[in-house]
């Protein structure tokens, strides 16, 4: 017996390992100590279930690099877990290249890239196939247009593409179509309350009205309203007597 083979030996008599993990890393290990990436994800996976699962790391790392698609989802996972966000989100992004070069459907891909933060990369990979009316693809645009992670929400898009999701048999969807469609009423009735106010010179309204604007998608106008909003506060504390008047005529007489 080998003292790999000796040490796992003593870890199951201690309980550390089941009988399975046990004879999975027993009937893998050479051949993933080899080399063989499918052989040292087997051994991976084993070592998972053991109280010591930080040992299956090298050879999940091992298979992830021998381009084992389910590995680097496997060590992302993990490492996810283990508090490593930055490495785990690597491991997802290269997941989601290697399953999109390998011709993966395209959920599976944009899920990659969500779990690596990358939204552009998950837009570009899921828009295609929810243009050729893939439902689950077009559900998941819209989670990305609507919650993305590096990037403008764009609300008014993510309703269309979760409407299209709902119209191909996507029930799920249902929630998020209402609670976009509950947001673009209230900013409809934010615009319409806060817009003349706000053309009138009031700094206040105006920046109601950029919030309103913002949440319904439309950013460049918003940016425009928060930039005249800072403009028409300046003006007024400018133009305030408090400010504009001598120094010794705005404190309180001195006895």
């Amino acid at each position: 017996m080998s003292t790999r083979d000796l040490a796992d030996f003593l870890l199951r008599r201690l309980r550390l390992e089941t009988e399975e993990c046990y004879r999975a890393v027993r009937r893998w290990r050479p051949q993933a100590d080899a080399g063989d990436a499918s052989a040292a994800y087997q051994v991976g996976r084993a070592l998972l279930t053991s109280r010591l699962p930080g040992r299956a790391l090298p050879y999940l790392r091992q298979a992830a690099e021998g381009d084992l698609l389910e590995a680097m989802e496997e060590l992302a996972a993990v490492l996810a877990r283990r508090n490593r966000p930055d490495e785990s989100q690597t491991w997802y992004e290269w997941a989601g290249d290697l399953a999109r070069a390998q011709g993966r459907p395209a959920v599976q891909v944009g899920d990659y890239y969500c779990r690596a933060h990358q939204s552009e990369q998950a837009e570009q990979a899921l828009r295609p196939a929810a243009e050729q009316d893939d439902a689950r693809a077009a559900a998941r645009l819209g989670d990305v247009l609507e919650y993305p992670w590096n990037g403008t929400r764009r609300p008014v898009e993510a309703a269309h593409w979760y409407s299209v999701a709902w119209a191909l048999g996507d029930k799920s969807v249902g929630p998020a179509l209402e609670r976009l469609r509950f947001e673009a009423r209230l900013a409809r009735e934010e615009e319409q309350r806060f817009r003349p106010e706000a053309e009138r010179g009031d700094p206040e309204a105006a920046r109601r009205l950029a919030s309103a604007l913002r949440t319904a998608g439309r950013i460049e106008e918003a940016d425009q309203w928060e930039r005249q909003a800072d403009q028409l506060w300046m003006d007024q504390y400018y133009d305030s007597p408090l400010h504009s008047a001598p120094l010794s005529e705005s404190r309180s007489p001195t006895p």
